[in-house]
């Protein structure tokens, strides 16, 4: 009988990743938190970390993967902002004009001297 309580009560368990369920409606520092979310917006960043198990982010594969995450999490529910690598604003100067574009581009053809100009630009970026 025990388990089965056990077990009736385990079906109304809920989960939540909202960090006010911490704090009583009249705590104060949550309701600076709302006042200053109300005016401002929230903070609800999501960080994906990549590793590449062997030639490093920084080749063929790891440019056109982190590329292609940065394409698909864009559709993800809510996106506003999607930053990587690869959509990394880059201004060049070109003669008189200035050429703003993703560092790496749609077309970009990942020869050997390109994927070297990109890494010199990450490394060279305080950003």
């Amino acid at each position: 009988m025990l388990a089965g309580a056990a077990g009736w009560q385990a079906l109304h368990i809920r989960s939540t990743t909202d960090n006010r369920v911490f704090f009583g409606r009249d705590n104060p520092e949550l309701m600076a938190l709302d006042a200053l979310e109300r005016d401002y917006s929230q903070n609800n960043d999501v960080l994906v970390a990549l590793e590449p198990k062997s030639a490093g982010i920084f080749s063929r594969d790891g440019l056109a993967a982190v590329r292609d995450l940065t394409q698909e999490l864009w559709k993800a529910p809510f996106a506003t902002r999607v930053d990587s690598i690869t959509n990394y604003q880059h201004s060049v100067g070109v003669g008189d004009d200035l050429a703003i574009g993703d560092l790496v581009p749609p077309d970009f053809s990942f020869t050997v001297d390109d994927i070297a100009k990109i890494r010199d630009v990450a490394f060279s970026e305080p950003m």
